[in-house]
Parts: structure tokens; sequence; C-alpha cells
């Protein structure tokens, strides 16, 4: 088995793409046995404008739905050829139209029988095919009309960082990552406050001992992330010390962080979960909407950097 075909799934673009070149190849040989000095790329372009034309760049691109530049390319090799020309809209001066050449309409007539012999031979290729190909091609593209392929590769992405990371209780052993942590990025854009270090030198005392809890996330051996929750009643809980390290951002740890402290909140009889923030730290604020936090008048705060305060209902 060649590499390609061994690649599997991993070469699915390079494999389309060797199978587009052997497909034009072939096709390019026929134009040539017909004598006819005409290029398969040119194809959508040169039949769109027989359709359709004069038509600008803008309209031809989102017609054949490929970018400007590619366009434009084939544009300049056609008018190179003689088979196009640009001119300015009459209603627009600011946009230019492109039409056939009367050499590219008279070549229109010569080509349309080619084409149907290249209509018959595809239709019978395709018949033979236990999956038709141009199905199968339809349906990718309207798979990635919805989301295309970048956005789904970093959905993987984030989905695979997230199985990375595990959620685990807090235990004493963990103290000083728990402070270090938060220290770290309060000082990054803040100050140590007195009620931050209330929490952060003993969250036995602070936040256990009274009904909370902390939650840690780990990667391997490491803590790379914490978030906490306060009881201020039976149904009220505070999310506190979200944090999470610096190298390792963008791994989808403080979405993890914060769907674990939601669940463990109503684990234990929570019905609302509030917490304070800076509007200066938007990638938290938007995180927080993300799960279901609301923006709420703001009250008084122990909290000096505090000009934010969300709720969410449990």
């Amino acid at each position: 088995m060649k590499i390609i075909e061994k690649l599997g799934v991993l070469a699915l673009g390079s494999r389309l793409k060797r199978l587009s070149d052997v497909l034009m190849q072939d096709v390019e040989k026929v134009y040539k046995k017909y004598n006819l000095d005409f290029e398969p790329k040119w194809f959508p372009v040169f039949y769109l404008l027989s359709e359709k034309g004069p038509l600008s760049i803008m309209a031809i691109s989102e017609e054949l739905e490929v970018s400007h530049p590619g366009v434009i390319q084939i544009i300049k090799e056609l008018e190179k050829q003689g088979l196009v020309f640009s001119e300015k809209d009459a209603l627009d001066n600011r946009k230019r139209l492109v039409s056939l050449t009367e050499k590219g309409r008279n070549l229109v007539p010569q080509l349309k029988p080619v084409w149907q012999v290249f209509i018959n031979t595809n239709l019978k290729t395709l018949q033979s095919q236990t999956h038709n190909l141009l199905y199968a091609i339809e349906e990718m593209e309207e798979l990635l009309k919805e989301k295309n392929q970048y956005q789904r590769i970093m959905e993987t992405i984030k989905n695979e960082q997230l199985n990375e990371v595990q959620i685990i209780d807090y235990q004493s052993i963990h103290r000083e990552s728990f402070k270090n942590l938060n220290v770290a990025w309060i000082e990054k854009y803040f100050k140590i406050e007195p009620s931050d270090l209330v929490q952060l030198e003993n969250p036995e005392t602070h936040i256990l001992e009274k009904g909370g809890w902390v939650l840690l996330a780990q990667i391997g051996d490491e803590i790379v992330g914490t978030a906490a929750l306060i009881k201020d009643s039976d149904t009220f809980f505070e999310l506190v010390k979200m944090a999470v390290d610096d190298k390792h951002q963008g791994k989808q740890i403080g979405k993890k962080l914060a769907l674990a402290a939601i669940e463990k909140a109503r684990e234990l009889g929570a019905k609302e979960l509030f917490l304070e923030s800076n509007r200066k730290l938007v990638p938290a604020i938007n995180l927080y909407k993300s799960v279901g936090f609301r923006e709420v008048k703001l009250s008084e705060s122990p909290y000096q950097r505090a000009d934010i305060q969300m709720l969410l209902d449990l």
C-alpha cells in the first residue's frame, strides 16, 4: 500500500487534490485532442461568463464560491488568451465588468460538444461506483458550509484539551499551588487585597470549614488551575479564586473548572451562584457568560478591583 493510501483520513485533502489533478490532466489531453487551446482550470469562470456575463469579479467569486484572488488570476490568464475583456460598469465606475470577447464567444460552440462528452463519460463513471462521488462531494460541501474545516479542527483540539484536564478536590498538600496560581493572576492585573490573603493563606478555615469547596485542575502531576466555592447561605454560594496557569491558557481549563464548580454548587444545595470580576478580564467575562452567568446590579464588594457582578440561577 502506498503512503497516501496508508495515511487514510489524515491525507483527505491531499487525496482529493491528487484526484483532481488526475482528472484535470485527462481533460487537458482531450482539449488538445480536439485542437482546443483551453485549460480545465478556466472552465468555471469561462462557462459562467458564457451563460451570465458580463459580471464583476465580486459576482463571479460569489457565484462560484471561490476566493477573489483566485478569480482575478483566472481572469488575467483568460485576458492574455484574448478570451475575455473588462470595462467599467456604466452604473458604477468603481466596478469593472468582465465579458467574453468575440474570440471567447466563438470558442463556446466548439467547446460545448466536448463538454457533452465529459458529461456522458462522468455519468458512466459515477454510475459504476458503489458510492456516488458527486453526492458525497455535495454532502461534504453542505457540511462545510454549516461549519468549515478550520472550525471543526479547533473544536476537536478544544475537546481533546478538555479531556487532558482532570478536576480534583483540594487537599492540604495543594495549599501552595492554590495560593501561587491566584497570586500570579491577581498581581498580573491588579494588586493583592486583604480579602484575597484571608482565603489564600488558609482555605481550610475560611472556605472548606464554612461549607465551601475548592476544586483544582490537574494535567499529569501538575496543578494548573483553581476554583473555589464560598457558602454564604444554604442556597447561595459564591464562585471565587478562578485561576489558570498562564502557560496553560487556551486549553479550555477555565471552562472545565467553571462547569465543575457549577455542578459542585448544585450538589451542595445552591440555588444561586454569584461571582465578582473586572471588565478588563474580557476572556473571563465571556467564559462566565458562556456557562450561563448574567450581569446584575453592582452592590458593595470587599474587593476594590470588582466592577462587575454576575449571577447564575441553578
